[in-house]
């Protein structure tokens, strides 16, 4: 879907503080950040989706995971009807669109794998202030 400018901002920020615009490509999960990678995979339900805006509603639809029920049922959730309440500290902009999702990762695996190294030098970023 196109945006207008005036209506590209969903007025939520990813936890490095970047704008999330509609249309955008988030991943997300519940927790899990300490796991190793591979386990991570294997045992958490973190999500990749599109911002969409429906209304005045925002929500996510997502369209891979490293569960296959996810990738299957492909899911809708709309921002405030999460089981947690501060989603935003979960979200990561990991592309413009889903054109360039696909043409920066061939799987979840490789999506979480970016988000596992962005945050960590986020957090080290952080740390030595």
């Amino acid at each position: 879907m196109k945006y207008k400018e005036n209506e590209k901002w969903s007025g939520l920020y990813d936890i490095l503080g970047k704008k999330i615009l509609y249309g955008n490509v988030v991943h997300w999960s519940d927790g899990g950040d300490e796991l190793p990678l591979e386990k991570r995979i294997k045992e958490r339900w973190d999500r990749i989706a599109t911002v969409e805006k429906n209304g005045i509603e925002t929500e996510f639809h997502t369209f891979d995971s490293p569960s296959k029920s996810v990738r299957i049922n492909q899911p809708i959730f709309r921002y405030g009807c999460f089981i947690y309440t501060d989603t935003e500290k979960y979200l990561t902009v990991v592309a413009e669109n889903k054109e360039e999702y696909h043409k920066k990762f061939k799987n979840a695996g490789e999506c979480m794998a970016y988000v596992s190294e962005i945050r960590r030098i986020n957090k080290k970023e952080c740390n030595d202030e």
